[in-house]
Parts: C-alpha cells; structure tokens; sequence
C-alpha cells in the first residue's frame, strides 16, 4: 500500500514537470487585417501587429495542436521563451542546491516523517500552482518542488526498509515505471480525453492528497 500511495503522491508534481511543456506550448493563430480573409498566424506575428486597430486574431480552432494551457492563463504569448522556461529551470537549480542540504534529513527523522513532511510542503505548492495563475506565483511554487524534491530520493530508502529483500527490485521498477509513464499519461490525456489541462492535473492532486494521507495514517515507519 506504502508503496503504491508514494507512486501516486509523485504524479502530481511529475506531471507539473514533465508536463511542462505541453503547459507553456504556444498556440497557432488565424489573423487578418480589417475585411481580409482569416490566414494562419505564428505567435509572435500576433505580438507584433496585435496593436493595430485593424488586427483581428484568434487562436485557430481547426488546429489539431492547440490545447487549453498556461499561454492563455497567463498571457504568455508575447513573453520570451527564456522567460517562460525560467518557471522549469528554477526547478532544477533548487533541487541540485536543495538536495545536499535536506540529505541528511532521514537519518534525523526517519523515512517516513522526512517524505511526509515534504510531501505536504510538495502538495501545497502543487495545488497553488494549480489554482494561482500569476507568473511570479507559479516561479515561486516550482522552487518549492525543487527544493521538497529530496522526498523522492527517501522513498526508494522508505521502500526497500518496509519491503522483503526478494520484492524490493520489483517495487522499484515499478515505482520508476509509474513516474516515467506520466509522459504517456500527458499525451494520451490531450489527444483522446481533452484539451485542457486543468481537469487532468486537478484529478492527480486530488489523488496525490489522499495517497499522501495513507502515508500519514496507514504506512509505516522502517526499521
């Protein structure tokens, strides 16, 4: 059980990363400037001519690429690719600087207090992101991840020292297959569920929440 609330508890934050972008993809427009026809736009053909009066545009809704994400939720379409792709590399910074300062944090706490704590920290900052459309937020919550990433590391620890010897590979396996599956999980979701991420990444917080409360109530400590 321990073993399958650490795999869930991960996708929220996985998807978030992995995810990331499909989230901040940019979109293909349809312009035309007063009565002309409707032609096909890039984004920052939009950026430049938007401003004139005669400018119409609108995100082309025959284009099997375009999904519901970020680019609309915070404006993102005239922002620079290096601003945008900051939010993902904040992440990383923090979990190599973070990593080192919470490694001793197991042998103080144990296994399970250590991911608990920092799941729950994880979880807030999941759920923030998720609801709070603001750049600076967002930034802020995936540093957060990065920093609580220290968690993820522990429960291959918490696992092998709750499990018996000949079930610990397996477990494992298959804890790596799920957090690489999230990819799959993404693209699946887009091409055969729906377009906008809100319902997918919701639902996995959701889930991540009560797996995170079976850890707390139901796991257990190793020796």
């Amino acid at each position: 059980m321990t073993g399958v609330a650490l795999a869930i508890s991960r996708s929220s934050f996985s998807l978030l990363v992995y995810g990331f972008g499909y989230l901040t993809m940019e979109q293909n427009y349809e312009c035309a400037w007063g009565n002309s026809p409707l032609q096909t736009c890039t984004a920052t053909e939009v950026c430049r001519y938007k401003s004139d009066s005669d400018f119409y545009y609108r995100e082309d809704p025959n284009d099997p690429y375009n999904i519901q994400n970020w680019q609309q939720e915070m404006d993102l379409m005239c922002r620079s690719r290096t601003t945008i792709n900051t939010i993902n590399t904040v992440f990383f910074l923090m979990c190599g600087l973070f990593g080192l300062l919470f490694a001793k944090m197991p042998d103080r706490f144990g296994c399970q207090r250590t991911t608990v704590y920092l799941g729950t920290v994880s979880l807030i900052a999941v759920l923030v992101c998720i609801f709070c459309t603001n750049y600076w937020v967002r930034l802020v919550c995936f540093a957060v991840l990065g920093i609580t990433q220290t968690k993820n590391g522990v429960a291959y620890a918490w696992i092998s020292g709750i499990n018996l010897e000949r079930d610990k590979s397996l477990l494992i396996g298959i804890l790596n297959a799920w957090d690489q599956s999230q990819v799959i999980l993404i693209m699946f979701y887009y091409n055969y569920v729906s377009r906008n991420w809100f319902p997918l990444y919701l639902g996995m917080a959701i889930l991540a929440a009560i797996a995170h409360l079976v850890m707390i109530f139901l796991s257990h400590e190793s020796p």
